[in-house]
Order: structure tokens, then sequence, then C-alpha cells
């Protein structure tokens, strides 16, 4: 089995990305609070720089580990002590929630002032309040874990809240667009490592009982531990899609119309390298999803063989 990987450092890496992001985060809910225009991507980045530590960490955990054993015995037993490395790392991920939570009180300071559209916040609401479904309906049809589904649903039912208030700002000129950009990326980020978590305890706890039976008994067993979780990250990828979403109608969503006083100044005007800012906040939860895909067990015995 692969060279196993020193946990101090990576501890220390959390925590400096804990640390780091927080003081980045507080400094761009000030300035948000100011009425500044902080670049989406500038101020997104700790949720960016996070969930690539994680992906590359969980990458390289997985990386030359001998999984693909032709007798079954040994690919599973091979197959836990791979994911046991990975998803011990990968648990860390929910370092980031606090940064996201105050990343996404800065977006609703500058969304809740200024002049209002509703569309776009009711829409997010939808997605938001959809995404928070997906643990209590994974919770009906696989069986998953009562306390970790009821915790993710109230977490991110709560988080729509402020998430829809950032974008009720809609003024072309104010730091309403960056704010809503900024939620959204702090949403995704939020529901990117709580279902990273969730399904990395869920292999860990199954594989742990895998290991107690049989030699015989355990690929079959493993066959039905991934058909089992398989169904569970299928909500989840839909709760990230949905998150994800929150994020493009924040970055496509209407100005609200502007008075005549200010058509006639002509003082206003779309900038390219603004919107460029806030397109690339999108970056975040593709990095977390490619965190969740990359934890999979079934993707990394494939890149294994």
């Amino acid at each position: 089995m692969g060279s196993p990987i020193d946990a101090g450092p990576l501890i220390w890496g959390h925590l400096v990305l804990l640390v780091g992001g927080l003081v980045w985060a507080l400094a761009c809910t000030a300035m948000l609070a100011m009425k500044w225009k902080v670049p989406p991507v500038l101020a997104t980045a700790p949720l960016l720089a996070h969930g690539g530590f994680v992906l590359g960490v969980v990458m390289w955990a997985g990386s030359g580990l001998p999984i693909g054993a032709d007798d079954p015995a040994a690919r599973a037993v091979s197959l836990a002590g791979a994911i046991s490395t990975m998803l011990g790392h990968a648990s860390a991920a929910v370092a980031v929630l606090p940064v996201a939570a105050l990343l996404m009180l800065g977006g609703l300071f500058a969304g809740a002032r200024g002049r209002r559209r509703f569309g776009a916040p009711g829409l997010v609401a939808l997605l938001g309040f959809g995404a928070a479904a997906m643990p209590l309906v994974a919770l009906v049809l696989v069986g998953a874990d009562m306390p970790l589904a009821a915790g993710r649903f109230v977490l991110y039912g709560l988080a729509t809240l402020p998430l829809a208030g950032a974008l009720v700002g809609a003024h072309p000129d104010d730091n309403s667009r960056e704010g809503g950009l900024i939620a959204a990326a702090g949403f995704a980020a939020l529901v990117g490592s709580s279902e990273l978590l969730c399904h990395s305890g869920q292999w860990a706890s199954g594989l742990a009982a895998i290991a107690a039976i049989h030699p015989d008994e355990k690929s079959i067993a493993l066959a039905a531990l991934s058909k089992e979780i398989d169904a569970a990250a299928t909500l989840s990828w839909v709760s990230l899609g949905l998150a994800a979403g929150a994020g493009l109608v924040a970055l496509l969503r209407p100005s609200a119309d502007l008075t005549d006083e200010e058509i006639l100044s002509g003082n206003i005007s779309p900038s390219g390298m603004r919107w460029l800012g806030g397109a690339l906040s999108l970056l975040v939860p593709l990095v977390w999803a490619a965190a969740l895909l990359a934890v999979d067990p079934s993707v990394s015995a494939a890149g294994s063989n």
C-alpha cells in the first residue's frame, strides 16, 4: 500500500486556511458593508483555495494504492486502506464553513440596500430550499443518518435566507451584484463541504463494518455498500447542482431599471472586467464538485486500474 501521508502538515494546512480565510473574509465583509465593489473572484479566493487543498489531499492520498487486486478479498482490504486514508483527511473540509458563512453575511450587507428586485431572490430561495430538501429525501429513500440529514436540512435552509437577501439589491452601479455572487459562492462551498463530510462518513463507517466480516463475503458486501452510497451520492450531487444554480442566477440576473436622471447622466456603464470577476467566482462550486468526485472510491478504483 502507498506511503501514508503525515497528518501534521495537513492539519496545519487546514488551520492556516481557516484562520487566513476568516481574516480575508472579515476584511471583504467590512468592505462590502462600506459599499465597496469587492471583486467576487478575490472575495471567494479562500473558498476556492480550501476546496483545492481538499481536492489535492484526496487525490494524493488515493494515488498509487493497489486497488485493482485480482482477489476480491484483497481488493476489499486494499479499498478499505485507501479510503480510510482519503476520507480521514477529507472530513476536515468543514473547516471552510465559518469562512463561507462570513462571506454570505457580507453579501447580505451588500444586497440589503438600494433599489430592489424580487424575481432572482425568489428563484434562489427555491434552489436553496431544494438543496435543503435533498438530505430529507435521502433519509426517506436510502435510509441516511438521521442527525446528519436533519443537520444539513437546517443548515442549508438557514443559509438560504441570507443568500436570497443578498440578491434583493439590484442597482447596476452599487455593490449588490458583487454581494449576490459572493453569497452564492459561500452557499456552494457550504453545501459542497457538508456533502463531502457526509459522503466520507458513509464510506468510512461502511468499510469499517465490511472489515469485520468474513473475507469471502467482502466483495458482495462492498458491492452492496457501493450501490447504497451511490444513491445517496446522487442526491448530494443534486444539492450541489442546485447551489451552483444559485450562482448562475446571481451572475445572469438583470439589473433594476435606471431612472431618467441616471440615463441622462450617462455615468453608469457595464464593465466587462466586472462581469468576468463575477463569472470566475463560479469556479467555487466546480472545485468542490471535483473534491466530491475525487473522494468517491469507485472513481479512485477506476483511476488505479
